[in-house]
């Protein structure tokens, strides 16, 4: 079931979101994060200023005239405090805490991608200072591997090592992923993050404001 307050809603896990499911878009939000511009990236981004690079390209070619969703960022570890705008009618696909592997074996990926899931110390959330209820009965874990197509030059996938041109497949993804629908026109402020037993954490504060 939905969770539904006054002013939005958070999808079920297993919900089907502009024709895709919630698993489906976070291979997309992968892709977003890493063919995205090498320095104007919004998971290096402190300030909010790259949070629309990219975003609003996100539409279902089976429903492609509805609104789409909009790629909410994480870090690459520590804390970020964002200023943006959303257009109003944009789901918000928000990862609370996710992880990704690529150019391995599918065997490797496999093996990592079980391995993160125990490390996970804690996910959270909240909107406008409500925290969202059992944040990890969100998780994200696609069964399928992926291609996130050649990379790009000057991408953020070519700052983390990735060869231009390179494929990057076999991709296999998982997080704690909350897609938000029904955001209300005005400003907002969401929270997330997470952190790992291995040392990893994330901490996003973002200022929203839905036009």
């Amino acid at each position: 079931m939905a969770a539904t307050s006054g002013t939005y809603t958070i999808d079920d896990p297993n919900a089907i979101v502009e024709g895709k499911t919630i698993a489906q878009w976070t291979q997309d939000w992968w892709t977003w994060a890493l063919q995205s511009p090498a320095h104007q990236n919004a998971l290096d981004d402190t300030t909010g200023q790259y949070a629309n690079v990219g975003n609003g390209d996100h539409r279902s070619a089976q429903i492609p005239d509805h609104p789409g969703v909009f790629f909410i960022a994480g870090t690459t570890g520590g804390d970020a405090t964002r200023t943006f705008t959303v257009p109003q009618g944009e789901a918000l696909l928000v990862p609370m805490l996710n992880t990704f592997d690529t150019l391995v074996t599918e065997s490797e990926a496999q093996a990592y991608i079980k391995g993160w899931r125990p490390t996970v110390k804690d996910v959270f959330a909240s909107i406008d200072g409500t925290p969202i209820a059992h944040p990890t009965r969100y998780l994200e874990a696609p069964s399928d591997f992926f291609s996130m197509g050649s990379v790009r030059p000057n991408t953020f996938a070519t700052e983390i090592g990735a060869l231009k041109g390179q494929e990057l497949t076999p991709t296999l993804v998982a997080g704690y992923y909350l897609m938000i629908e029904g955001l209300s026109p005005g400003q907002h402020t969401l929270e997330f993050g997470g952190s790992t037993n291995t040392g990893f954490s994330t901490h996003v504060v973002d200022h929203i404001t839905v036009v």
